[in-house]
């Protein structure tokens, strides 16, 4: 239990401290307001030619508690006006946990660009 309570306090210290805000959007529309840790990974994918390449994600590590479902491709996270697209360059799974209590998620995603205004705004 001792390991377990320190893991969440870790978990608050990082939010409080390290997080930044951004937004969440399911590929089905909705869309809720997060705090996430900003990181990466670094990934060998094989190109077209048989060569392999490094690749980069960037990664939002955010509370399990404060999603609605598990990220799925087709869902984007948008922060600092940039959208990124949820999904892990090699084709292994776009998220995984990052604590070993199932607290926090990393999320795998690729920029995708900027964010466009809905038209009316």
């Amino acid at each position: 239990m001792m390991m377990e309570a320190a893991a969440e306090w870790l978990r608050s210290m990082e939010m409080d401290s390290l997080s930044v805000p951004v937004t969440y959007r399911t590929a089905g529309g909705a869309s809720m307001p997060l705090r996430a840790v900003v990181g990466s990974t670094e990934y060998r994918v094989e190109d077209e030619g048989g060569v392999f390449v490094k690749a980069e994600s960037r990664d939002f590590i955010v509370s399990a508690e404060e999603l609605e479902a598990e990220p799925s491709r087709g869902d984007s996270i948008v922060w600092k006006d940039t959208v990124y697209e949820v999904l892990a360059p090699d084709g292994s799974p776009c998220w995984r946990w990052s604590d070993p209590f199932h607290r926090m998620m990393r999320i795998h995603t690729k920029e995708a660009g900027p964010e466009q205004e809905e038209e009316g705004e």
